[in-house]
């Protein structure tokens, strides 16, 4: 055979393999507050990419809002994922949404959760206003305004919040002497509660995945998020937990405590915990890279510590921050870890896993930082703090670019659009948390 003819029909062979179709439903919720189709969301283009495992195997297609569905083809891949953007008239993302990983064999049909880019905010107790910890805020990233003030059932006092995917955030709370973690839905801001009879400080939860663990300084409990049913305790971890990631596939986490052992793993298919073997350190925080299912762990000094959640072996990197810091995310898009300076002037520092060190000057926030989180797609990071009172409790949102150091504003907390005080002025609540659903 010559040479032509083999090149001919290796060319016949390729066009003849077969490619796949991918159906991406867009599932966006009724409320006008939380729809991303309402002219107030700003959304002016939707952006669908689904996309394989293989570099330049991907398919986007762009369409105006509303979008109901769209189909994706040609894709080579037998395991996609798909991510659907909203952008408004300048670029900035204004809605987002993401599926788990799908096997294709042909043609084949996924269901995106699409929500407007919000933060889900909890509030600390202040005796001198009217249960603020049995509010939650839902703020826009773009307007730092409220969209929506959910309030929690009488009594269910918040304590801790994280996402569970796109389709809910998970709050632990306080009711009486026991608690739980509830489950409110950002489709309707429905809310329910999961009695585990304590108030859990951290919670760890993987999208689309229904098993979670609820912990605290002398609780450890598995939990069925989509039946309710309690699965069974764990140890006491030692100390009070105050940060913890969970892999996307839902089977190991890594919480970071105040106390000795400072590190756990977390166990989720055989409930089980043990201290990890983080080289000497005192943690403080932990974020979470979905795409390389790496934690990694800062604190008070040494380097950032790179923990493989597949097999749990740490990796120190050859630097760390230049200064002690506390709580922590990972911004995709950045591709670093942002952190919270905990000592001198309240700053934001920015380390590069890509670099491997800082990336940039910090960038200035407010006082008693409580809560950090990114976004689902990796452009923003929301920190929230108490400041030295109400009258400074404040939020910074970050821009996060691969190219550059990320960019922040701070504005105050926005006032309470419901209670005054006694002189009839607005009166502002001090975040105890945040969330952003798909967000770290």
């Amino acid at each position: 055979m010559s040479r032509w003819m083999l090149t001919a029909c290796m060319f016949a062979v390729a066009a003849c393999e077969a490619t796949s179709v991918v159906d991406v439903r867009i599932d966006a919720p009724d409320p006008e507050a939380l729809n991303p189709f309402r002219p107030q969301a700003g959304v002016e283009q939707v952006r669908v990419v689904v996309r394989g495992p293989d570099p330049g195997d991907e398919v986007i297609v762009d369409r105006p809002p509303p979008v109901d569905s769209v189909r994706a083809e040609g894709l080579a891949s037998s395991r996609v994922e798909v991510e659907v953007f909203g952008y408004d008239a300048i670029g900035s993302l204004r809605a987002y949404g993401r599926s788990p990983s799908v096997d294709v064999d042909g043609d084949v049909s996924v269901d995106v959760p699409f929500r407007r880019n919000l933060a889900y905010v909890i509030h600390a107790p202040d005796e001198d206003l009217s249960r603020p910890d049995e509010v939650v805020y839902v703020l826009d990233l773009i307007s730092r305004t409220i969209v929506s003030r959910v309030e929690l059932p009488s009594g269910t006092k918040a304590r801790s919040i994280c996402s569970w995917g796109g389709r809910a955030v998970l709050i632990g709370y306080r009711q009486g002497g026991g608690g739980g973690v509830g489950i409110l839905s950002t489709d309707d801001h429905g809310f329910r509660p999961i009695e585990l009879g304590f108030a859990p400080a951290v919670i760890l939860a993987a999208p689309d995945r229904p098993v979670a663990v609820a912990l605290d300084a002398t609780r450890t409990e598995y939990v069925d998020l989509a039946s309710s049913e309690r699965l069974g305790a764990g140890q006491s971890i030692g100390g009070t937990p105050v940060d913890g990631v969970l892999s996307d596939d839902g089977r190991r986490g890594v919480v970071v405590m105040d106390l000795p052992p400072y590190v756990v793993e977390v166990d989720l298919r055989r409930r089980r915990e043990r201290t990890s073997s983080v080289p000497q350190m005192v943690p403080s925080g932990v974020g979470y890279d979905r795409s390389r299912n790496q934690a990694y762990v800062v604190g008070q000094g040494g380097p950032v510590v790179a923990v493989d959640l597949l097999s749990g072996n740490p990796q120190p990197f050859s630097a760390g921050f230049s200064g002690p810091v506390g709580l922590a995310t990972y911004a995709p898009h950045f591709d670093g870890v942002v952190a919270v300076q905990t000592e001198g002037s309240p700053v934001i520092r920015s380390f590069s896993t890509f670099a491997q060190g800082e990336r940039g000057t910090p960038v200035p926030t407010v006082s008693n930082i409580t809560g950090i989180s990114s976004d689902g797609a990796g452009r923003r990071v929301v920190a929230v703090g108490t400041g030295s009172s109400t009258l400074t409790a404040g939020l910074t949102v970050l821009e996060t670019r691969f190219d550059q150091a990320p960019q922040a504003t701070s504005t105050l907390y926005p006032q309470d659009p419901m209670e005054l005080d006694p002189r009839g002025r607005p009166v502002r609540y001090r975040p105890a948390g945040v969330a952003v659903p798909f967000g770290d």
